[in-house]
């Protein structure tokens, strides 16, 4: 009876140690648990943070893309603009030349003009002596 006394008293021991280790699991799972619990938290801020960061790279995207439409807008404005920059310079060009040839032809027409006078004033001065002669003409008799 001893030898089952010392048995017994052995396996109470062992069941002793067992609970032991048991309860040494359990607070060992309670503390995986938790920390399981801290990382959870951590993943859930972690993603927030990152969902904020792709809504924020959408928005930049956007952006960029709205901003790359203005500048091919911008560029079309600009070919335009020059387009109409060149379209008056030649019709500049044509003023230019138009005025030049009605300067020459003012010249002309002035220089016709200084004949006409003096042709003119020649006229007027035989005119002067015809009616002169006229006038003589007239008192002799």
């Amino acid at each position: 009876m001893g030898a089952a006394m010392r048995k017994l008293e052995e396996m109470r021991l062992n069941v002793a140690n067992k609970e032991e280790e048991a309860a040494l699991v359990r607070i060992e799972h309670e503390r995986i648990l938790k920390e399981l619990a801290v990382a959870r938290e951590e993943l859930e801020r972690v993603k927030a943070e990152e969902t904020k960061k792709l809504q924020e790279i959408k928005k930049l995207e956007r952006e960029k893309a709205r901003v790359a439409s203005e500048k091919i807008q911008v560029h079309s404005d600009v070919n335009e603009i020059q387009s109409d920059i060149k379209r008056m310079e030649q019709e500049m060009d044509t003023v230019q030349q138009d005025i030049d040839e009605s300067l020459s032809k003012i010249e002309q027409l002035q220089v016709q003009l200084a004949r006409v006078r003096k042709d003119n004033a020649i006229v007027c001065k035989k005119n002067d002596k015809i009616e002169a002669r006229i006038v003589a003409m007239s008192t002799r008799r």
